[in-house]
């Protein structure tokens, strides 16, 4: 994440990292490469949802 959004005051989640250390990254894609697929959105909204919980 980049320093200027770190410096932000709003809640940022950075998924970045999260997706970078996902085993298997294909599974969370379609076949773009660039698009959650459905196990992506569910990866996505826990990632918000753990980010929200300890805000």
């Amino acid at each position: 994440m980049s320093e200027f959004l770190r410096r932000q005051p709003e809640l940022v989640i950075d998924l970045e990292d999260d997706f970078a250390n996902a085993d298997e990254l294909d599974n969370y894609l379609v076949e773009d490469g660039v698009h959650p697929s459905l196990k992506g959105h569910h990866r996505i909204v826990r990632a918000v949802l753990g980010k929200l919980t300890s805000y």
